[in-house]
């Protein structure tokens, strides 16, 4: 199957749809899908109010089958264990909000929760009682899951998928987008230099544009279209002399986070871009940057804050 267009957009259905096509490609049988939760159930979790992409899922499939862990060590519960576990979770000594319904466990006494009243996703982690971000919503999470599926960070081993990406739940999410993003990045680059067909590239570029940048910024990767063989080969060549950019800091400031990148030069270890991201449209993106001075500041480059003049935020111990 093809990787999904923007699997941010992806509905709760589309995204079970395309998650059981994944499996079918695997040679698993959709007849081991959980069917749908119970009507006395959908019933009980409609009264208390579950946010419409909650409702979804359930209406078409109670969890995801028991085999399926989701990044190493999540399970999807059955409604009826979430509601059950909702109602006795309050009464034990851990902090806990009676907004909360548990969707996965860890097995292990952690469990991913959905507050009812924001839609958003959470670790609550019960060592500790912290309560670490995950995900906007349901389907959100869901339409991520189906971009590690097509990405290929899940592979089969024993007829059974196993995670081999680097994904931990409850993780910054700046920090998460921003490694997503020096990861795109430099797969664009790969491509710049490898794959003859111009308007794939190009329409890729478009493309990793409107996922990662806010208005008035670009990416720099680009190419001469229409080379012929020999060009092309020459052009190839170039692409030793690149490395995927390192992530040196992220820090959160009064609009949203800074984070300091490297070098896409193989072998640097320069601080050589300053980057500010913040939400648009309930979706994280750069919005600014700012390229090294080589002297622990950055310049404006483009986006917002125009001619913004900025210290390195990161440790004053630079290596340059």
């Amino acid at each position: 199957m093809d990787h999904p267009e923007d699997p941010e957009r992806l509905s709760v259905t589309e995204s079970l749809q395309a998650s059981t096509i994944w499996l079918l490609e695997h040679g698993v049988n959709i007849d081991e899908r959980p069917a749908a939760a119970s009507a006395a159930a959908l019933e009980r979790l409609a009264r208390i109010g579950a946010p419409a992409d909650l409702l979804e899922f359930y209406r078409l499939q109670n969890g995801l089958p028991h085999w399926f862990i989701l990044y190493g060590t999540w399970q999807f519960l059955t409604l009826e264990e979430a509601l059950e576990y909702q109602q006795t979770k309050p009464h034990q000594e851990e902090p806990w909000n009676p907004a909360w319904l548990p969707l996965l466990t860890d097995n292990g006494g952690d469990y991913l929760v959905q507050d009812l009243m924001q839609g958003s996703l959470s670790l609550h982690r019960h060592t500790d009682g912290a309560r670490l971000p995950v995900s906007p919503s349901l389907s959100a999470f869901l339409a991520h899951l189906v971009h590690d599926l097509h990405a290929g960070e899940y592979v089969f081993e024993d007829s059974e998928p196993t995670y081999t990406g680097t994904r931990t739940l409850g993780e910054d999410p700046a920090e998460r987008f921003i490694r997503q993003y020096l990861d795109a990045e430099y797969r664009l680059w790969v491509q710049a230099h490898t794959d003859p067909d111009d308007r794939r590239f190009f329409e890729d570029a478009e493309h990793f544009e409107r996922r990662y940048f806010g208005a008035e910024l670009y990416t720099d990767i680009s190419r001469p279209p229409g080379m012929d063989e020999e060009r092309f080969t020459a052009f190839r060549s170039l692409l030793t002399a690149k490395q995927p950019r390192p992530l040196y800091g992220v820090y959160p400031d009064d609009t949203g986070w800074m984070a300091v990148l490297g070098s896409v030069d193989a072998g640097s270890t320069v601080r050589f871009e300053l980057i500010r991201l913040r939400e648009l449209g309930a979706r994280l993106k750069i919005v600014s940057s700012y390229l090294t001075e080589f002297d622990g500041t950055f310049s404006y480059s483009g986006g917002e804050h125009v001619g913004e003049h900025l210290a390195d935020p990161g440790p004053s111990e630079r290596t340059g």
